[in-house]
């Protein structure tokens, strides 16, 4: 009698996920390690959604009448997922106020995972001109995901305006 079980990889996605273990004989009844009770006792594999839970080692033991009792382990590992925040581009003319800063954010799987996203800018210079990837975004930190964000660039432009006429 033997007992067997393929190491399980993913990408966090908010589901759950074991092992299956396999005994190499029919009818083989298959009881999965409880920490709680220190006894293969569980009818269903342990398992993990996050990746703060990794990399979880997951114990089974095959038994079949007439055999002794065969034991092996798995890991379960949750990879964190690609976030990628994008910064959109501003401007303003001279003088004013700054805009509200956006973005967009792909490859979440919750809305709130990252927490409010806020998007800013990291200089304050108030000169006409172009200033490259200083749009940036701030959020909340969860293992769950690598984040990478794409700065914005910000543009300062004269004030065309006709000009004005003062009336004496």
């Amino acid at each position: 009698l033997t007992v067997d079980a393929d190491d399980v990889a993913e990408t966090y996605d908010g589901n759950a996920y074991g092992v299956t273990a396999t005994a190499n004989l029919e009818g083989a009844t298959i009881k999965y390690w409880n920490t709680a009770t220190e006894e293969y006792d569980l009818d269903e594999s342990p398992s993990i959604a996050d990746v703060a839970d990794s990399v979880l080692t997951v114990k089974f033991q095959a038994t079949l009448y007439g055999y002794e009792p065969a034991e092996g382990s798995a890991t379960v590992t949750i990879n964190p997922r690609p976030v990628t925040i994008t910064v959109a581009d501003a401007r303003k003319t001279v003088g004013t106020e700054d805009p509200a800063f956006t973005g967009t954010v792909e490859g979440l799987v919750s809305e709130s995972d990252l927490g409010e996203i806020t998007y800013s800018r990291t200089n304050d210079d108030e000169v006409v001109g172009n200033y490259e990837g200083v749009l940036t975004a701030k959020y909340t930190e969860n293992s769950n995901y690598t984040v990478t964000v794409m700065p914005g660039d910000f543009t300062i432009t004269q004030n065309e305006g006709t000009g004005y006429t003062v009336q004496y």
